[in-house]
């Protein structure tokens, strides 16, 4: 879409009078009702609201996003109509709040399409997914926000595994709030799972910041000889081993794993000088 055609679509949209909140209140009645006045009322309320839907993209996007504006706006369109349809003014509650939900959630969906913009491989966007709907039933049945260890018993995953996809949706770009949601219901936020598992953003942050750098210092070495370096010294995810240990877990003798140490340190030092 061109500039123009973003200018024209602001400029209709600006020219849209609200409605008051009876007038909501009685467009979304004959929505319930069927014949072509339900129509006209449903359309009528997605009209309205389309400036909401702009307000809230321009929270939500940036310019490196593999996807035009205008059609970042249509994903918000997508959901402001799903909203129209499901809302009940009788609920007590403001359907711009419910709208919002809906708006935000197909524009966090869209980012997530997004792959040239995301880093993420196929398995991880599908865990992630897996640890949404988890968490989202366990805060539904329990109250609480379930911690690291439950959600990786209920999906079969590793603790560090179901850490590192959470990081990992954290460290994508668009995520500029923790509040986004992990859910579809809109209950869990990817702050609560987080801070409920005894971690602070910062602390979270400092992880991945030194992660980064022990991966980049060890890319001198081979996959034998990380592995020795990790267990060895306690890296990463795991606890410090004696070489008997890191032998039987790597299925080498002792002197090879005592061999693989020694050359690993010499390339380190070497490439830290």
């Amino acid at each position: 879409m061109t500039d123009n055609s973003l200018k024209i679509y602001f400029k209709q949209i600006h020219d849209i009078k609200p409605l008051s909140e009876e007038e909501e209140k009685r467009l979304f009645r004959l929505t319930k009702k069927n014949g072509s006045k339900s129509e006209k009322a449903r359309m009528r309320l997605i009209e309205v609201n389309l400036p909401l839907v702009i307000t809230l993209a321009k929270k939500y996007y940036y310019p490196a996003l593999s996807i035009e504006f205008l059609n970042f706006i249509e994903e918000g369109n997508i959901g402001l109509i799903k909203a129209v349809k499901k809302y009940d003014p009788e609920k007590g509650y403001k359907f711009s709040t419910y709208a919002s939900w809906w708006i935000e959630k197909h524009f966090q969906e869209a980012i997530l399409k997004s792959r040239s913009v995301i880093q993420l491989p196929e398995k991880k966007l599908r865990d992630l997914k897996k640890i949404e709907q988890t968490a989202s039933r366990l805060l539904r049945e329990s109250g609480a926000h379930p911690n690291y260890e439950e959600l990786a018993q209920k999906i079969d995953m590793t603790i560090s595994e179901v850490r590192d996809t959470l990081i990992s949706a954290m460290k994508m770009k668009y995520v500029k709030s923790l509040d986004f949601y992990m859910d579809s219901e809109e209950t869990a936020t990817l702050k609560d799972i987080i801070s409920d598992n005894g971690e602070t953003v910062d602390e979270i942050l400092e992880k991945i910041s030194v992660r980064q750098q022990l991966n980049r210092l060890l890319d001198v070495l081979d996959d034998e000889e990380k592995k020795g370096v990790r267990l060895r010294f306690g890296l990463g995810e795991e606890e410090n081993h004696t070489y008997s240990e890191i032998s039987e877990k790597l299925n080498i003798s002792d002197s090879r794993a005592r061999d693989i140490q020694t050359t690993a340190i010499r390339k380190l030092r070497n490439n830290l000088r």
